[in-house]
């Protein structure tokens, strides 16, 4: 890759983080670190853009880590001392952020080029964290006196100082995920299990969402909880969501599930995207840190990839056995019906321009693209299958290619469903 890459990844992950997708962001400050390589001027900013993206999606301890790689590479890079300084905050570790805000103050007033307002805001973090920490107001070297009734009311404060606090939200999805990965180990002995199992995915999806919303510039400063506040930011929210992430979209699969007869095939997708949940918020949950071995999350991290395209793969084959058992008689056609219309809307949504760029939809569309290159194999590039059968199956093609284009839906299309266009 060129210069020229590094700078279109570093565009397209602040694109990125303005949308709050910062999965994405983290994706792409990781492939422009790879291409600018550990001997490139600018890999030590790079660095702390992928802190930044981190700590944005609650990786404190991944926050830290690239934090301290760029200082090592440059020691007066005063955003890297930033930027560990908000990981140190959020891990509980209030001296050292302080002392890392305070280094970061220091290099940024010893250097001529850092604009006034990026000073004024690490002034702002060093004087709010003084505050907190019991030393009194004030810049790095403060001797402001305190009496000994401030003495008193922040001497309990001190001695908090160091243990490590359970934020709320991320501890309460992390059950969620837990007793989910835990109802599908159950449904190997126990059918019944396989009901909580998606009980428990939904309300973690629902949980998610949630979490995401409530990050979501629209909802941040709403002026109430009328349904005149709520409504206008709704419509402004739920498209972007709509598009950026499939959460949403998995409320769809659940349901059938929830209502169609036990099948591990349906379960496993469910039950992995939990695994794929852990990783982050074990991240942001300090006192989780000694689960990291056991539940193997260095390695789930490291094969994330693998494991989305194989989740992808089996929602397929889900589809495909809810068909066979309708027509076996062992299935109902309308939740078949109803599985098949989510992969259709998933396919749809990720040919969208809108969507190609997020990178559920690059999975989406390289596994429905690898399903239909081995079925042209199978049936188009096997002589005795009848002339018949492949003509039947490229007119099947041609039905299913139109149903998931976005242009053809959007106007409506020349297809036999376009009065039953949904989207």
């Amino acid at each position: 890759m060129s210069g020229e890459d590094v700078k279109r990844l570093n565009r397209e992950a602040i694109e990125a983080i303005r949308s709050e997708d910062f999965g994405k962001a983290i994706e792409c400050y990781t492939k422009a670190l790879r291409a600018e390589g550990k001997e490139g001027k600018n890999y030590f900013k790079l660095l702390a853009n992928r802190s930044s993206a981190y700590f944005r999606d609650g990786q404190y301890r991944l926050a830290l880590k690239d934090s301290e790689e760029s200082i090592k590479i440059n020691d007066s890079f005063y955003m890297a001392y930033s930027r560990k300084g908000d990981a140190l905050s959020k891990l509980d570790r209030g001296e050292e952020a302080l002392k890392a805000y305070q280094e970061a103050l220091n290099q940024a007033m010893v250097q001529k080029n850092v604009p006034s307002i990026k000073v004024s805001e690490i002034q702002s973090k060093v004087i709010q964290l003084e505050a907190k920490l019991g030393k009194g107001p004030g810049l790095p070297g403060s001797t402001a006196k305190r009496g000994p009734k401030d003495s008193k009311e922040n001497s309990g404060e001190s001695k908090n100082i160091g243990k490590p606090k359970i934020p709320l939200l991320p501890t309460i999805e992390f059950s969620l995920h837990c007793l989910v990965l835990l109802a599908g180990i159950m449904y190997a002995v126990r059918t019944q299990a396989y009901y909580w199992c998606v009980k428990m995915g939904l309300a973690a999806n629902a949980f998610l969402i949630y979490r995401r919303a409530k990050r979501a510039n629209e909802f941040k400063n709403l002026s109430g909880l009328s349904f005149g506040a709520l409504w206008p930011a709704l419509k402004s929210w739920f498209p972007r969501e709509f598009i950026q992430s499939q959460r949403i979209m998995l409320f769809f699969p659940y349901g059938v599930l929830l209502i169609s007869r036990p099948m591990l095939i349906g379960a496993i997708p469910m039950v992995g995207r939990s695994l794929l949940r852990l990783p982050p918020l074990i991240n942001s949950i300090p006192v989780l840190e000694p689960l990291k071995s056991p539940l193997m999350i260095e390695k789930v991290t490291g094969k994330r990839r693998e494991i989305v395209n194989a989740l992808a793969q089996f929602e397929i084959l889900a589809g495909i056995y809810l068909i066979l058992m309708a027509i076996a008689g062992g299935g109902s056609f309308l939740t078949a019906i109803m599985y098949w219309q989510y992969l259709r809307m998933c396919y749809m949504i990720a040919r969208h321009p809108y969507a190609m760029q997020h990178p559920w939809a690059g999975v989406v569309q390289e596994q429905w693209n690898l399903l239909a290159y081995k079925a042209d194999s199978l049936i188009l590039g096997t002589a005795w299958v009848p002339g018949v059968v492949k003509s039947v199956y490229t007119k099947l093609k041609d039905f299913l290619n139109r149903m998931t284009d976005p242009q053809a839906q959007a106007s409506g299309g020349n297809n036999m469903l376009r009065s039953c266009n949904i989207m």
